[in-house]
């Protein structure tokens, strides 16, 4: 299993600054485990969701989206 954390100070203070409470999901995290029966998992929670969790303002939702890029990056196994 690894958990990958990661952020951008400037990206996450504009987030808090809007929203607090977005605090509690940053910085963003990318969690990879096998299963007993070898199968490979790669989770995160969606910027959507995260957004939509914190009614992040629109404008600054896109500060979210590195998580998804990061995840594929993860997938493919060179995390």
């Amino acid at each position: 299993m690894r958990l990958l954390v990661f952020g951008n100070p400037r990206a996450g203070t504009a987030l808090l600054a809007a929203t607090p409470t977005v605090g509690i999901d940053l910085p963003l995290k990318v969690l990879i485990w096998e299963a007993a029966d070898g199968s490979v998992t790669v989770g995160y929670n969606s910027p959507a969701w995260i957004g939509a969790r914190h009614r992040v303002p629109e404008q600054l939702q896109a500060r979210l989206q590195p998580v998804e890029e990061f995840a594929r990056y993860a997938a493919d196994g060179r995390a």
